[in-house]
């Protein structure tokens, strides 16, 4: 923290010998006595000066701590009480990504899978020949954000993803136990290879579609909470592969019958393009920064609330995805949109959208910051008037 030492202002470590790059919590626990029903605690986060231990506390929930974070019961850090309470009101309006049915993976490992990059020659691209897109290429609604640096080739690949598909879906069948696939009887306790043989067989004679033939929505792994965004997703092409830079969307699921019968279902793409605009609006970008330091990773993002969706609500966030995507600086179209999620979705009021919005401070004076300046903006005085 910067203090006066000896009338000059200077850094002073609070703990000399900790890495200034880590943080460290203080926390009290009583042994042996159980938890009241409705108890909150006082918490106080992001303390930089030992002067701020006597700041207002921020009333912290134990109910909230399970509604935020009900798999890891991680603490939301909040920097203050106006966050924490604009953050239960956005958990309250929906439930979590990760109890909707989607699934979020990863792909390609940029050092593990290393042998199937081939550097990018600048010529035109070959049969077979596919981009592999990183986190550094996308932005918010675009995949044009910074250019290719390695393909993948796809008779390298494929083998390898449909290995891996195969095993997925050997555990479905295993834990399922049919009787029969797809009509030809399975024994009871299927030879080692037995159930992926059937299952290669069946991929292939129902043309199922493996990951990378489809659409996908990407969303940038690397991102700060002090970023003028965290949440950056992205509907990248088919024919083209993910490093593990981007945490995508599994584009299909599978069901399997009672008796047997496997089918692939392919996500809807609206459904696809309305998570996108969800994914890279203010609310849930103001959401998680207060979960994330340095990387967004699954759990996280199986954590964020998604509000349950009418189908009008559904188009309207997809066309307005779509629009973006073809045209993603349209500050008035981004506005609307923002507008729309936080009021009708998310159920905030003017007073939760300033203060929303007013935390948006970080970035320096790129474009993209005078692009966000330019949003809010135009969203504040889009906001009814009572």
């Amino acid at each position: 923290y910067r203090d006066m030492v000896k009338g000059e202002k200077k850094t002073v470590q609070i703990f000399p010998d900790v890495d200034s790059r880590f943080k460290f919590g203080f926390f009290k626990v009583i042994k042996a006595q159980p938890t009241l029903t409705g108890h909150v605690f006082d918490a106080r986060f992001y303390l930089h000066n030992p002067r701020d231990v006597t700041r207002p506390p921020i009333k912290f929930s134990i109910e909230m701590i399970h509604r935020f974070s009900p798999q890891n019961f991680s603490i939301m850090e909040f920097r203050n009480e106006g966050d924490y309470a604009v953050c239960t009101k956005i958990r309250n309006a929906g439930n979590l990504l990760g109890e909707s049915g989607h699934r979020f993976r990863r792909e390609f490992h940029m050092t593990e899978d290393g042998r199937f990059f081939h550097r990018r020659s600048g010529k035109k691209r070959n049969v077979g020949e596919m981009p592999l897109f990183e986190g550094k290429m996308i932005f918010q609604f675009r995949t044009d954000y910074a250019p290719c640096s390695y393909d993948v080739r796809e008779p390298e690949v494929r083998p390898e993803l449909l290995r891996k598909e195969i095993f997925r879906l050997t555990k479905l069948v295993r834990a399922q136990g049919p009787e029969v696939l797809e009509g030809v009887p399975l024994s009871l306790h299927p030879k080692k290879g037995e159930i992926e043989a059937r299952l290669t067989e069946i991929f292939a004679a129902k043309n199922f579609k493996l990951h990378y033939e489809l659409p996908r929505l990407g969303v940038r792994d690397v991102a700060s909470s002090t970023n003028e965004r965290t949440l950056i997703a992205a509907v990248c092409p088919a024919s083209a592969g993910l490093g593990n830079t981007l945490n995508y969307l599994e584009p299909v699921s599978y069901e399997l019958s009672a008796d047997g019968k496997l089918n692939q279902h392919q996500v809807a793409a609206d459904s696809t393009s309305a998570l996108t605009a969800l994914l890279n609006s203010l609310v849930l970008n103001f959401y998680v920064r207060s979960k994330v330091s340095a990387h967004v990773n699954i759990h996280q993002l199986n954590e964020l609330p998604i509000p349950t969706l009418t189908a009008k609500q559904r188009e309207r966030l997809a066309k307005s995805a779509a629009k973006l995507s073809k045209k993603p600086d349209d500050v008035k179209e981004r506005a609307a949109l923002e507008v729309f999620i936080a009021r009708d979705l998310y159920r905030l009021d003017a007073a939760d959208w300033a203060h929303l919005t007013g935390t948006f401070t970080f970035g320096g004076e790129s474009d993209s910051k005078a692009e966000l300046d330019e949003i809010i903006r135009l969203s504040r005085m889009a906001w009814p008037k009572k």
